[in-house]
């Protein structure tokens, strides 16, 4: 519970914001968390399903947009899934 928790606070709940604040981001269902969960040195951006209406485009938007809220963090790696 406390790690979901930790994850929800640091990387979801920024992700969250990216997508409700960019309407073409609508439709398209992302989560990222950290590796494993735990591994806070390696971000998980994963793609889980898209609409009809979005385009590919719309996905590297929310992906590069995550990215410029998460840019205060270093990251080792960062897992497209």
């Amino acid at each position: 519970m406390l790690i979901t928790a930790f994850n929800c606070v640091c990387l979801s709940a920024l992700l969250d914001k990216v997508i409700t604040i960019d309407s073409r981001a609508t439709g398209v269902s992302v989560d990222a968390h950290y590796a494993y969960y735990i591994d806070s040195s390696s971000a998980v951006f994963d793609l889980r399903d898209g609409s009809s209406t979005n385009s590919p485009m719309d996905v590297i938007r929310v992906l590069l947009q995550f990215a410029a809220a998460v840019k205060e963090e270093e990251f080792s790696d960062v897992i497209l899934s």
